[in-house]
């Protein structure tokens, strides 16, 4: 498995979801196998479904959709832990996430508020 981390700007921002898929997934990174949770959105105005990925690439490439993972009850998400770390509330982070977190962006500087600049894809295909 590799990753490419590439530039998340407000050109690939503005990118319609079949678009990025043909440009990006398909042509810049020639994407193989894409894992994204259930309610995962992309393209511009994230109007991009799981569904549009699944039926845009066929059988060229494998989608596999996470199905929402849940603790004591709650739905765990990026958005729970993200709100939890805005709080300092590093401790139920830390137990929704089931391991210590860690800020691993050291080039920019991290909130929960502004959209992470960097993005990695994930390519098992050579």
């Amino acid at each position: 498995m590799k990753y490419y981390p590439f530039l998340f700007n407000q050109e690939i921002a503005k990118l319609s979801y079949d678009t990025f898929i043909r440009d990006v997934l398909i042509d810049k990174l020639n994407a193989y196998h894409i894992v994204v949770g259930y309610n995962f959105t992309f393209g511009y105005k994230g109007y991009g479904t799981v569904q549009d990925l699944q039926k845009l690439f066929f059988s060229k490439t494998n989608v596999h959709v996470i199905q929402p993972v849940r603790y004591e009850g709650k739905i765990v998400s990026s958005t729970l832990i993200r709100h939890l770390l805005s709080q300092g509330n590093i401790s139920l982070a830390n137990k929704y996430l089931g391991y210590p977190f860690k800020n691993f962006w050291t080039s920019h500087t991290w909130s929960a508020k502004r959209q992470v600049d960097w993005i990695s894809y994930c390519k098992y295909k050579d």
